[in-house]
């Protein structure tokens, strides 16, 4: 089964502003969609949740926890797996919906994938899917992708494609598989994605990087380099 792997770039000054709301207010302000005005622009070039569905989303779960304090957005999730009342791998998942809201917009690859995009810039033969998902990794790419101006990091990505379908004795050409030309369209579309996420996470010190995918744990997924079991336990970094 293909998984797919995401990067978020979320404004820290948002989450922030957000969590600290008072519990209720927030719930009963997205009810009448009165917070968007205090999301985060979208960035055009990346993907978002459309608002309805990124509110839907933490509505739907508080309601199915039924939690219910007087305190904050943290506060309350942070109180209610401390007294049992959720798990933390619950409580993680609250605290992710209420993240992503404060996204820009994100990136998503498949794993098996993934390596492709990371080649041009890092010997990836070293590299495990564990790697994929570490903050280490991305602050590598952070460092060394703006060095390459966005059409030639695509190139060398598509190129790295075509390598790794030769040494699979895969073929190339167009007639005899009819799916090459969108699979090296989508490699383009992808690479330049990643380019302009890193491109936007290195020039606004307000942007902080998510990591996660569909297979890791809401626990394991991580706000800069930290945890999200961490942040339940420790707070924000």
């Amino acid at each position: 089964m293909a998984i797919e792997m995401q990067l978020h770039l979320v404004s820290i000054s948002r989450v922030e502003e957000l969590v600290a709301m008072p519990w209720v207010e927030v719930l009963l302000s997205m009810e009448k969609t009165h917070l968007r005005n205090i999301r985060p622009a979208i960035d055009s070039e990346l993907l978002r949740g459309f608002d309805i569905d990124n509110e839907a989303e933490i509505l739907d779960w508080a309601d199915k926890q039924k939690l219910s304090d007087t305190t904050t957005v943290f506060q309350t999730i942070h109180n209610s797996w401390e007294n049992g009342i959720i798990t933390l791998k619950e409580a993680c998942e609250g605290l992710l919906h209420f993240i992503k809201w404060a996204s820009i917009g994100y990136w998503k690859a498949l794993e098996g994938r993934a390596y492709l995009y990371l080649e041009p810039l890092m010997n990836v033969d070293s590299l495990s899917i564990q790697d994929l998902y570490e903050d280490e990794i991305w602050q590598q790419v952070r460092k060394e992708l703006p060095s390459i101006v966005e059409k030639e990091y695509c190139e060398k990505v598509v190129l790295a494609w075509m390598k790794m379908r030769k040494e699979m004795n895969e073929t190339l050409d167009e007639k005899s598989d009819p799916r090459i030309l969108s699979t090296m369209q989508s490699h383009m579309r992808l690479s330049g994605q990643l380019h302009h996420l890193v491109s936007r996470w290195l020039e606004d010190d307000d942007l902080r990087l998510i990591i996660g995918g569909e297979h890791i744990s809401f626990e394991n997924w991580t706000f800069g380099n930290v945890p999200f079991h961490q942040i339940i336990t420790h707070g924000l970094p």
